[in-house]
């Protein structure tokens, strides 16, 4: 139940928000969004589709090796960050394992340039990848700190500073696609070295000792085998469309998808300041704590909740327009407004799941968030094969649904109290 305000109240919970970092956590997770919207919006524009199906693999590539940076270092780093008292010795540690969790994704990453016969863009695309690890272990260091508007300048520069670097590139009618690599990894290293200096990390011996890496693998184990389930479970989604209906039913879904990925940032952003503000409360009273725990994940799931809630409105009420906007007013996909309806349900039902996931993040409970995974995953054999047989797109956005919501449902009774009868 939501408390009662008083005016008094409520001005105090005004200015407390506003002393916040919440909107800068808002703000930082946008640029990012913003930026790889842009740099992949512009590529393929401008790419021959060749080179940009290309572009596609090294992203996916990418994109995974920072789930698992995020898994084994990222989150493990904000959770440590607040609780540890030597909390300035983190980043080192944090640092060595992100060169060895660079150093496994540089030999996919490798074999797959070579097997697409694109030698000529293995140094660009390893240099992105090296600069957008750091960048990223850096950036969550200045988070774990609360320091959400520090961080901002950083990601800018590489975000942003890649987005108009590309945009440049193509009205002078120079992008190709190892420019637009080379502009992803002088930027991200660029901004690496930035918040470098922001953060200041005491190098010390032993940073890949035992002791050292223990804390990250501890957390990070679980997490990378829940979020591992997380991505299967969506990409299971669109591998039993192509399946079923072919590559034109994936195009539909992901078409879908795009729409809804503007409420990302959200997700992220009230996922990130829900851990650290959690981390770093000092109260020891168990059931004291649990209460912080429930304020503030309802202070901030409500804060992030208002936006996420008016563009979620505007698609149930005009979808067509929205298509429109995004797809242009001869695209294929105009058809799909009651499917980006029920797709609004399962964005609602993620964002559930971050505010939840943060609380458990910082109580370091992997277990739970492992558990609620792999129910969600379950529903993709259970419910989803069968809906997408038979309705196809709309089908498979149902089972979506109904994932996302059993993920949401299953963390909630960890976190949530139990009434007692």
């Amino acid at each position: 139940m939501l408390p009662t305000f008083t005016i008094s109240g409520l001005k105090r919970r005004l200015l407390a928000v506003q002393r916040s970092t919440g909107l800068w956590a808002l703000g930082d997770q946008g640029v990012v969004s913003v930026g790889t919207f842009l740099v992949t919006l512009v590529l393929g524009r401008q790419l021959p589709a060749a080179d940009f199906g290309v572009f596609g693999v090294i992203l996916g590539i990418l994109v995974t090796a920072n789930t698992a940076h995020a898994s084994l270092i990222g989150i493990p780093l904000m959770v440590l960050t607040g609780r540890r008292s030597d909390r300035a010795a983190l980043p080192t540690a944090a640092l060595a394992w992100t060169l060895a969790c660079a150093a496994v994704f540089s030999v996919v990453l490798t074999i797959a340039v070579l097997v697409l016969g694109r030698p000529g863009l293995l140094l660009w695309a390893e240099l992105a990848l090296l600069g957008t690890q750091l960048q990223e272990t850096l950036r969550r260091s200045l988070i774990g700190r609360l320091q959400f508007r520090r961080a901002t300048g950083g990601d800018a520069l590489s975000y942003l500073g890649q987005a108009g670097a590309v945009m440049v590139l193509a009205s002078l009618g120079h992008l190709t696609l190892s420019a637009a690599l080379g502009a992803m990894s002088l930027t991200s290293l660029a901004a690496a070295a930035l918040q470098a200096a922001q953060v200041r990390p005491r190098f010390a011996r032993g940073a890949l000792h035992r002791d050292a890496v223990e804390p990250f693998w501890r957390i990070g184990k679980a997490l990378l085998l829940t979020n591992g389930l997380g991505a299967l479970t969506i990409q299971s989604v669109l591998w039993l469309l192509g399946a079923v209906d072919g590559i034109t039913a994936v195009a539909s879904f992901q078409a879908l998808l795009t729409v809804m990925g503007f409420t990302n940032p959200l997700m992220l952003a009230v996922n990130s300041v829900v851990t650290t503000h959690i981390a770093h409360s000092d109260e020891a009273d168990p059931e004291a704590h649990r209460r912080v725990e429930l304020t503030v994940a309802r202070r901030y799931g409500l804060l992030f909740g208002i936006p996420l809630v008016a563009y979620c409105a505007v698609l149930l009420a005009v979808p067509e327009v929205a298509l429109r906007l995004f797809f242009g007013s001869s695209s294929p996909y105009l058809a799909l407004s009651n499917e980006l309806r029920v797709l609004v349900v399962f964005s609602v039902m993620q964002y559930v799941y971050f505010v939840l996931a943060g609380v458990l993040n910082a109580r370091e409970d992997t277990r739970s968030l492992l558990r609620a995974s792999v129910a969600s995953a379950l529903t993709v054999p259970l419910l989803g094969v069968p809906l997408t047989a038979m309705a196809s797109v709309a089908g498979a956005t149902v089972a979506a649904v109904l994932s996302a919501a059993t993920r949401a449902l299953v963390t909630s009774r960890q976190v949530l109290p139990r009434r007692t009868s």
